[in-house]
């Protein structure tokens, strides 16, 4: 089939279907992200009770959010309005395109900065020792609540 299509149109057609496995991977990564930060940040603020780690990864949920609902709409339509364009052909699309992936990239390496600031601080409270303290609560039928 490849052969009957010729090497340009065949290319188009690969590149549309790498365009979508790539735009459905991105949908799937958004949303493990949220799932991801939601447990994480009330792990952090009703477990630990870290404001400051919590709001930290408020922020990159934040970011995420940008970025599933503003950017990612952005980028599949631009997406696919270029998708069957020659590669030779410069276009305006095809540079905001570029633009928009820019931007996501970055904010993907600022959620990182981020994750890896949460993480030091973590580290940090386990060296000083700092310790999630639990107050046990006996009752008198011998039952015993960690709370």
């Amino acid at each position: 089939m490849i052969d009957k299509l010729g090497h340009d149109s065949a290319r188009q057609l690969l590149r549309y279907l790498a365009g979508e496995e790539n735009r459905g991977y991105f949908e799937t990564w958004e949303i493990a992200q949220l799932a991801l930060g939601i447990v994480l940040a009330a792990i952090l603020l009703f477990g630990l009770e870290k404001r400051l780690l919590a709001g930290l990864t408020g922020g990159v949920l934040a970011l995420t959010l940008f970025q599933s609902l503003k950017l990612r709409p952005d980028l599949v339509w631009l997406g696919r309005s270029i998708d069957f364009l020659p590669a030779a052909v410069e276009s305006q699309a095809r540079a905001q395109f570029g633009r928009l992936h820019g931007i996501y990239g970055g904010i993907e390496i600022v959620k990182i900065l981020l994750l890896l600031t949460i993480v030091g601080l973590l580290f940090r409270m386990r060296r000083r020792g700092e310790r999630v303290k639990i107050d046990p609560v006996n009752y008198p039928d011998h039952r015993h609540v960690n709370r």
